[in-house]
């Protein structure tokens, strides 16, 4: 069971039906579990991630990927996950992200591409110095499964430019051990 604080609700994610539990945006790099005063999560109900990143145009990209067991159903081939992306502005000027594209791969060669516009419903402008977090989720037909992508961006300038978003890994972590 996920511990909820008072006063945060969980994150819904139209289309896709995925609820991410509200205390999502508080893991720590470390598992929730040996953190003291944290809430309670069960180690085999949300796995640990390795972040990954990379920085484009002086944007760095961070992401986290987390299993969502409680909205799984192994049996149907239905495999839901969380991420957590961080955007941080290393440059001089001030930039928007305006649209994202993603490519997301499941373990049977199934390849999926996401566009629009902005990110959960915006389109944030990142000051020099300045980050900006957000969480999402995705579906998968297979345990296992990747998802990359870039953001289209524009600085003070007017001058468009692609952001890489790192390639990072989607997979049930008993597939993994």
């Amino acid at each position: 069971m996920i511990g909820e604080p008072s006063g945060l609700s969980p994150v819904n994610i139209p289309g896709l039906g995925i609820t991410i539990p509200a205390v999502f945006p508080l893991i720590p790099r470390r598992p929730l579990w040996t953190v003291p005063g944290a809430f309670f999560f069960e180690p085999t109900r949300i796995a640990t991630a390795m972040e990954e990143s990379a920085i484009t145009h002086s944007v760095e990209v961070r992401v986290e990927a987390y299993f969502l067991e409680e909205q799984s159903d192994a049996e149907k081939g239905l495999f839901t996950f969380a991420y957590r992306v961080k955007l941080k502005n290393l440059g001089q000027d001030t930039v928007q992200l305006l649209r994202r594209h993603w490519v997301i791969t499941d373990s049977t060669g199934h390849v999926r591409h996401v566009k629009g516009d902005g990110v959960v419903g915006e389109q944030p402008v990142l000051q020099p110095g300045q980050s900006y977090e957000y969480v999402s989720g995705s579906r998968l037909e297979s345990p296992i499964g990747s998802m990359e992508g870039t953001y289209q961006m524009v600085n003070q300038k007017g001058e468009s430019f692609e952001v890489k978003i790192p390639q990072f890994t989607l997979a049930v972590p008993s597939v993994l051990n």
